[in-house]
């Protein structure tokens, strides 16, 4: 199945094909895209869970950001999350956090 949904600034209406999407009864979509379409969640309010697999080193700034910059002017703006799990993967750890009320 193809669902065409209008465009954006930033390529394709989020909001407008998630939209779509339900009418089809998609309810739940697993997003896996990298810093860019994170942002564009975050930035759209879309975003209800997170399911984040984190490995016990760090890479600083030489990394990939799990999310682009989003246009968060201060620590009030931010979107916050509860963490409902954290399971030990091996030598990572996998949590899953939700949208906080």
């Amino acid at each position: 199945m193809v669902i065409r949904v209008g465009g954006s600034e930033m390529g394709v209406d989020l909001r407008q094909g998630l939209e779509a999407m339900a009418t089809h009864g998609i309810t739940r979509v697993l997003v896996e895209g990298g810093a860019q379409l994170a942002a564009a969640l975050l930035r759209a309010d879309l975003v209800d869970r997170i399911a984040w697999f984190h490995a016990p080193s760090v890479m600083g700034g030489d990394g990939f950001p799990a999310a682009q910059a989003f246009g968060v002017t201060s620590l009030a703006a931010m979107p916050r999350f509860v963490r409902d799990a954290a399971t030990p993967v091996g030598a990572d750890l996998f949590s899953e956090f939700r949208r906080a009320a």
